[in-house]
């Protein structure tokens, strides 16, 4: 049996403009202050560690706790309307085929790794009809770290889907656009596999040596060589 741990910002889906309106909309709401995004940069990064950066920015200090539940949830309560307007949603090339694809396979099973906090990440997938072949992950809403969100999300798909003792191990495979996944996969033990429809190109991501470099997602034939699994 295979574990994909599935990235969703740049290697599922691109959501376009949609996180940042909707968190500048809740973030204006609680604290009054507009446009509070400024230069931020989000890629492969969590959501706790990019709220409290813009916080620190903004406010001059880190948010409590429950100040930043609150703003999660007005987050995340915009973010479903506005990605249901947004017309620079796309699901990436050669997802739609390679989920089904996988969904489909006995020997594999699918998985999220994330920073996005677990409401939204669902919010996003279901924009594209992607949320039901991935029933189970790890988030942002976990831990702030990404090397953790790997070992969560890990333990509950072992769990979900009752396959035994497999993690650490090269049978796990995770999967994403940025270098952060890379090395979060690598320190848990897990195979890598970076693709160049994020931030990133292959060149710029063979410097973190993954264990396979994709384009895109297209190549069904050759993911699933890579991964041990019949198409």
């Amino acid at each position: 049996m295979k574990l994909l741990l599935f990235d969703i910002d740049g290697t599922l889906i691109k959501a376009g403009p949609s996180s940042e309106a909707a968190f500048e909309a809740a973030f204006e709401e609680q604290f009054g202050i507009a446009h509070c995004w400024g230069n931020t940069e989000p890629h492969g990064r969590t959501d706790p560690d990019i709220v409290q950066e813009i916080c620190v920015a903004t406010l001059g200090r880190r948010v409590s706790e429950e100040e930043y539940e609150e703003l999660t949830k007005g987050y995340t309560s915009r973010l479903e309307p506005i990605l249901a307007s947004c017309n620079k949603y796309q699901v990436l090339l050669g997802v739609l085929r390679l989920c089904e694809e996988l969904h489909n396979s006995a020997n594999a099973a699918l998985a999220l790794e994330t920073g996005n906090v677990e409401e939204a990440a669902y919010v996003k997938l279901r924009r594209g009809e992607l949320a039901q072949y991935f029933p189970v992950g790890g988030f942002g809403s976990d831990h702030i770290e990404r090397a953790e969100i790997v070992r969560i999300s890990a333990e509950r798909a072992v769990a979900h889907y009752s396959i035994g003792d497999l993690v650490p191990s090269r049978d796990v495979i995770v999967i994403g656009d940025a270098p952060q996944d890379i090395e979060a996969g690598k320190a848990f033990g897990a195979s890598t596999i970076g693709v160049a429809t994020g931030r990133y190109t292959t060149e710029q991501l063979k410097a973190f040596e993954a264990d396979a470099l994709f384009e895109n997602l297209e190549d069904i034939n050759r993911f699933f060589e890579f991964c041990g699994l019949k198409s």
